[in-house]
């Protein structure tokens, strides 16, 4: 067993079967979840345009990354922010939906986390290295390939944003790549059987 059952507090009650089965869900959440600090920069870079209620937030960031934060999540988050003196709440068009917005203090905070992608990307990349080559036994010159190939883009991805014609000729020529990879993996696969 990965986890220990005595590190989850919620366990202990339960019968042994059930103890396993709660111990491997707690491990799937725990081994699936986002980078620390991610969910505080993403809800301040979601409110630096506009102010955001907790429900808008968790949709905002699920539309953008795929992943959706529990409200368990975003709502004390929401709370700390508050407190910090970092969102304020704001009067809602909306009745009953709380939405908050950046104070200046926030918009500092957001810029002084800003300053840290370097170190986020570099958290990044060894999870990366992680998944290719341990979880996709993947040969250390395909994987140079596609670091380079990963980098390249994360430098673009900021210059080309705004350019509409040169993101789509990115696109094409991405989609066009692994159309190829694909057929050749095909043409080897019918080879073998």
């Amino acid at each position: 067993m990965i986890a220990s059952v005595g590190l989850i507090p919620e366990v202990n009650a339960l019968s042994n079967s059930n103890k396993k089965r709660a111990t491997r869900r707690h491990t799937r959440r725990a081994s699936m979840s986002i980078p620390r600090g991610f969910l505080v920069y993403g809800s301040l870079s979601y409110m630096k345009e506009n102010a955001k209620s907790g429900i808008e937030l968790m949709d905002e960031i699920e539309s953008n990354t795929g992943w959706r934060p529990s409200p368990g999540s975003i709502y004390p988050l929401l709370k700390r922010l508050r407190n910090k003196g970092f969102i304020q709440p704001i009067e809602s068009e909306t009745q009953g939906l709380k939405q908050f917005t950046l104070t200046e203090q926030g918009r500092q905070h957001l810029d002084e986390l800003g300053k840290r992608r370097d170190e986020v990307r570099d958290k990044y990349h060894t999870i990366r290295r992680l998944w290719l080559k341990l979880y996709g036994n993947m040969s250390e010159e395909l994987y140079q390939v596609t670091v380079h190939f990963l980098e390249v883009l994360d430098q673009a991805s900021p210059k080309i944003k705004e350019n509409s014609a040169m993101t789509q000729n990115i696109i094409d020529t991405i989609l066009d790549a692994s159309e190829s990879i694909l057929l050749e993996i095909n043409k080897v696969e019918q080879e073998v059987s």
